[in-house]
């Protein structure tokens, strides 16, 4: 970007990039307790927002307060000091009025500190949570917060931040009045138009609304309501989204690789399939043949629900790059899915003449030399792998499609790493956990979306029900009777061995019992520590029906596909996220028998609110998508993915669950300014590259041509 287009907001910019140490009140000491916060610059204390906020407009006298109730009053230091109740050491510290007398009690306390802070006679402002001691009956407050009179704020409403020890909260706001004093005059980096529609106030004023609000600005702040909180809400977003879009623009610009059409080897393959391709199916294949034919490289999701058929629909356009004379490469995230996906390649492929290899850190050194040989020259046309693909020393001779299996599991690093392992190649990724339309935009906001949200022909419903402890042996007989008209059964258990401290049921314990509860049938073991030969022979002889009934760990979440089974029973399933369990659960009804999901809670009385309520929408729904809203309302999108890997920008102001009308408007925005200005070069559009450059997204950008 050019330096005169910057000028305009250099001012602000350098402001909020200067050590927090150029601010008064800010000494090395102090600046070294704020950068334990994660604070060392002045913008990063501006965007230190408060947890919570206090009305501390009329303090009470000490006969007003009530027990159960966080209350504000003013008081003076009577007496104070540390002692030992049983054998626990505390400090307590006797306050007083003209109408009567409270106590503070400290634990974990410095005593010197609080000595010094808190001499008799001092007059204070006390806050907390006032409680009744079940001992003596006194009032006390337990950890109160204080400022010292004559060096409060003016009454009102006061901010309270996230902190540490040895940083006092009237330290902060001491410290977030000089910055706000100290902010530029600038011109906006938002558009006008942008500023004006929405009704945002101008950055300064935004954040003093913020940090230090009047009383009726409270209630619409702490609701988002507020201009203020909204434009810091939205602008986190429209930025994150700009960059999403600018890089997708970006790829339109690479030279990809235009395969020719669909040829003899597709249409070998679709014959030889023993099902006919449902209508969504379709219609993704479509959408990924189109991208293929053209001059960019492709970077499509297939988003369905478990059993939806992705894989197929990966394979045939697999077999379009071969087709084109390109290798192909597809990898998971486990060893297992890896193996399973390379068998249902070699399956199919290996009658058309088409060569599957398997790539992963177990394999043998001497087939793993062969299988790198082969890439290296050209005579593997396909790979299925893990990470193991990625690594260094291998190397391709002709990339032409990289397919991505449970994408969230991966970061964005081992999928870029993936892709560079050819010129500009196809991407094509999956993911079996349906993805929330907010966070879809959020996570895949620079990918095209294709969703197959169709199950094939002839899948009926899978009947779900929680079973509590008491009715075990009702569910072993039910297990029985399906064992007994030749079905095979999952039984799932959260951990490989016994826990003392988790007290939970694990899959090899129960396995030794399981063998003599279902004898004569054939009872077999799976799980993540076994090698990949065991694996590989519990699951052939899975397939072939040699196994009637498999007890294993999360290990078969994906990937496992035994038309045959028709009864899942996930042990102690209170504890698993309910997008887990709808993995889990998608293992059976895959033929055309009736099947059946049990999920074992424990001990009914011992359930948690929370647990019923996850265990109940499962038991309600089969939707995966209705589910995966569900998972991401309850638990919130960290833990709704599993793994803060999954390339989820961690958000400071924004919560892409509770702002999802911010998210979508902002979307909304960015794709309008991208669509009418896609280099950015409109005077109205200049603040919203240099805050781009200013922040560092520039970099993950690497699209927006100056000039």
């Amino acid at each position: 970007m050019p330096r005169e287009e910057l000028k305009e907001w250099e001012k602000l910019f350098a402001f909020l990039k200067a050590p927090l140490s150029s601010l008064k009140r800010v000494g090395p000491k102090r600046a070294a307790t704020f950068s334990r916060l994660g604070i060392s610059s002045v913008g990063d204390l501006l965007y230190h927002l408060p947890r919570e906020y206090e009305d501390r407009s009329e303090p009470l006298t000490i006969s007003q307060i009530k027990p159960g109730k966080r209350c504000f009053f003013r008081c003076k230091v009577w007496k104070g000091g540390p002692l030992t109740i049983g054998r626990r050491r505390v400090y307590d510290v006797y306050f007083h009025d003209h109408t009567g007398t409270v106590r503070g009690r400290w634990f974990n306390f410095r005593e010197e500190y609080l000595k010094k802070s808190l001499p008799p006679g001092k007059e204070l402002l006390l806050y907390g949570e006032v409680t009744q001691n079940s001992y003596d009956g006194y009032l006390e407050v337990i950890h109160p917060q204080w400022e010292p009179v004559g060096k409060e704020p003016p009454l009102g409403v006061l901010p309270l931040y996230p902190s540490v020890q040895g940083l006092h909260q009237l330290t902060i706001r001491e410290v977030m009045k000089e910055a706000l004093k100290a902010f530029p005059k600038h011109r906006e980096y938002l558009p006008p138009t942008l500023m004006k529609r929405e009704g945002f106030l101008p950055l300064g004023e935004t954040l003093w609304n913020i940090h230090f609000p009047r009383i009726d600005q409270l209630a619409a702040i702490k609701a988002g309501e507020a201009p203020s909180i909204r434009r810091l809400i939205f602008e986190e977003f429209f930025f994150f989204q700009m960059v999403l879009l600018l890089k997708r623009r970006a790829r339109t610009k690479l030279k990809g690789i235009p395969f020719k059409p669909p040829g003899e080897l597709r249409k070998a393959l679709l014959e030889s399939l023993p099902f006919e391709l449902t209508e969504a199916q379709l219609l993704t294949l479509e959408e990924i043949d189109r991208d293929l034919s053209g001059d960019s490289p492709m970077h499509r999701l297939i988003q369905g629900d478990v059993g939806s058929g992705k894989t197929v629909v990966a394979l045939l356009a697999m077999v379009r790059g071969v087709e084109n004379g390109y290798q192909v490469a597809m990898m998971a995230p486990t060893e297992i899915l890896a193996e399973q996906h390379a068998m249902v390649l070699e399956h199919l492929l290996s009658p058309l003449g088409v060569k599957v290899e398997l790539l992963v850190s177990g394999l043998p050194a001497a087939r793993k030399r062969k299988v790198l040989q082969g890439l290296r020259e050209g005579t593997v046309p396909v790979v299925v792998g893990t990470h193991a693909v990625i690594q260094e020393g291998v190397e391709f001779k002709r990339l032409g499609l990289v397919v991505v299996d449970e994408q969230h599991r991966f970061g964005v690093m081992q999928r870029a790493a993936l892709k560079e392992k050819g010129e500009s190649p196809h991407m094509l990724v999956m993911t079996a956990t349906p993805i929330p339309r907010t966070l879809s935009l959020t996570l895949y906001g620079d990918l095209d979306i294709s969703v197959i949200d169709q199950l094939p022909k002839g899948r009926k419903p899978i009947k779900t029900a929680i079973v509590y402890e008491h009715q075990r042996g009702r569910m072993y007989r039910f297990i029985r009777s399906e064992l007994e008209k030749g079905a095979q059964v999952y039984m799932v258990y959260p951990l490989v061995e016994e826990s003392e401290r988790l007290g939970l049921r694990s899959a090899t314990a129960m396995y030794s019992e399981l063998v003599k509860e279902f004898a004569p049938f054939k009872v077999g073991l799976l799980h993540g520590q076994m090698s990949r030969q065991e694996k590989e022979e519990v699951m052939l002889q899975l397939k072939k029906g040699e196994i009637n009934l498999l007890v294993a760990t999360t290990v078969i979440e994906v990937g496992i596909d035994v038309p045959n089974a028709t009864v899942m029973v996930i042990e102690e399933a209170h504890r698993f996220g309910l997008s887990q369990l709808h993995q889990l659960r998608g293992r059976v009804g895959r033929g055309n028998k009736p099947s059946f999901c049990i999920l074992m809670a424990g001990e009914k009385g011992k359930l948690s609110a929370s647990a019923r309520e996850r265990l109940k929408i499962l038991e309600s729904t089969t939707d995966g998508f209705v589910i995966a809203e569900k998972d991401l309302e309850l638990r919130g999108p960290g833990d709704y993915l599993g793994t803060r890997q999954s390339g989820l920008p961690a958000f400071k102001i924004g919560d892409i669950v509770r702002d999802q009308k911010e998210l979508l408007k902002a979307r909304t925005w960015a794709s309008r300014i991208i669509s009418a200005d896609p280099r950015l070069r409109l005077p109205e559009h200049a603040g919203i590259k240099a805050y781009i450059l200013y922040s560092g997204l520039w970099k993950q950008a690497k699209t927006v041509e100056a000039g």
